[in-house]
């Protein structure tokens, strides 16, 4: 008798190990299913991931290995995908190759990573690639979410960073990429901004991910078809930045002038990629000739702290888009024939600014920062600062920074830029990254 209930005992046992096992898998292929079916559905996600695909399909290395690490991505090969990540962003440690901007990339790998791990989770990753994980997570989550939730899950969202780190003035930024992804207003985003962040340096940074996200969609309207003068354009958007309130204006100027710069070079309608080496090297020259007209426009803004906003994001922009004359998607176009250029040019690529992924070359930095001398004194400091604040950020070269300082110093004893003149405390922030 005894026995008789032993064995019965193990056969329930085995009976109920089966069904939670199989209970378990059921649960688990559905829930793989409905991220699949997550990521599948996303027009951001498809857009991006279509743009690589199709550049590595048209035998592109570079997007051939971007698209290695999206394929893990959303297979949630997750340590494999940080990993490739890391290897990316420091490809810039071998001599042999240039510093890769895998900023937007890493954008498209957080917005389908954002769907195996949650927002929390995406936003607990490490920093790489300037945020971009976080930002794009952030982005994803904004558009299928209502304002309200995006209001109270961002207030301490990114609470578990360090707020002494870059990190965590990153991770603020993206809660304002999500909230204006939630309702596509840039007013109702700064007062988001406001609500949710009390201390000022967060309202700012928070501002500036509405803003970011905001301005590449008017750029993407084309507004600007409309302006006979494309200067009149821009000097618009400026103006425009002066009539907010106050507390957003120094950002909202500098985003601008970073974007529309961008909007100009990377615009489908630059003929860049049927150019011989040489007419590249001869737009460049040109490309540094249009940022000296800006260091005009800059100072010709109604208040001091407007022109040392917009000083600031020339040498940001100098730095970030002169890297695309030296990009190995460039290199790799220079012998495109005719059809394949035209078949190339019914992409939008005003989409997609940063598809030429910058590289820069330290020699080129030094060369061209003597654009920042076409400023009045006042501002030569503030746009090296801008520069310096790219080397930080994007290339984390702290020797490079001190260097570009150092010609700061000569050049404007008595009006260096705040960047410079804390630039130890500006080195332990970018360096402390997580």
């Amino acid at each position: 008798m005894y026995n008789l209930i032993m064995k019965s005992k193990k056969y329930l046992l085995s009976i109920l190990s089966v069904f939670i096992i199989i209970v378990s898998y059921i649960i688990y292929v559905s829930n793989n299913d409905t991220v699949f079916a997550n990521i599948n559905k996303s027009m951001l996600i498809k857009s991006e991931v279509d743009f690589i695909r199709d550049k590595c399909n048209n035998g592109e290395k570079m997007f051939c290995e971007f698209n290695k690490i999206v394929d893990s991505a959303i297979k949630g090969e997750i340590d494999n995908v940080i990993y490739y990540m890391e290897k990316l962003e420091n490809r810039g440690n071998n001599k042999d190759s240039y510093p890769v901007d895998c900023h937007v990339l890493a954008h498209t790998i957080g917005k389908i990573l954002f769907y195996h791990l949650g927002l929390k989770n995406s936003v607990l990753t490490k920093n790489i690639c300037t945020a971009g994980i976080y930002h794009g997570a952030f982005e994803e989550w904004g558009t299928i979410s209502n304002l309200n939730e995006v209001k109270k899950v961002i207030i301490n969202i990114c609470d578990n960073k360090d707020k002494q780190s870059i990190s965590y003035k990153l991770c603020i930024h993206g809660t304002g990429r999500a909230l204006y992804r939630s309702i596509n207003d840039v007013i109702v985003g700064s007062d988001g901004c406001s609500e949710a962040f009390k201390n000022r340096e967060d309202e700012l940074s928070c501002f500036e991910g509405v803003l970011s996200s905001h301005i590449l969609i008017e750029f993407g309207k084309k507004n600007y078809l409309s302006f006979k003068v494309e200067n009149d354009y821009l000097n618009k958007l400026i103006k425009d930045c002066e009539l907010i309130d106050s507390k957003y204006t120094r950002g909202c100027i500098g985003i601008t002038l970073i974007e529309y710069s961008k909007q100009k070079l990377f615009s489908k309608n630059s003929d860049l990629l049927t150019m011989t080496e040489k007419e590249i090297f001869e737009e460049k020259e040109k490309f540094l000739l249009k940022l000296s007209d800006y260091a005009i426009l800059c100072q010709d803004l109604d208040n001091f702290s407007s022109q040392h906003a917009c000083a600031q994001s020339v040498g940001f922009a100098l730095l970030e888009l002169l890297g695309a004359f030296e990009s190995e998607y460039l290199k790799s176009n220079l012998n495109r024939n005719n059809e394949d250029y035209d078949k190339y040019s019914q992409i939008d690529a005003s989409r997609y600014p940063s598809h030429f992924f910058s590289v820069v070359k330290k020699e080129d930095i030094l060369k061209s920062i003597n654009v920042c001398t076409k400023f009045n004194e006042e501002h030569i400091g503030a746009c090296i600062g801008g520069a310096v604040t790219f080397v930080l950020g994007r290339l984390s070269d702290a020797k490079l920074a001190e260097e570009l300082c150092k010609i700061s110093n000569k050049d404007v004893i008595s009006n260096k830029d705040d960047i410079c003149v804390n630039l130890k405390d500006q080195i332990m922030i970018y360096t402390k990254l997580n």
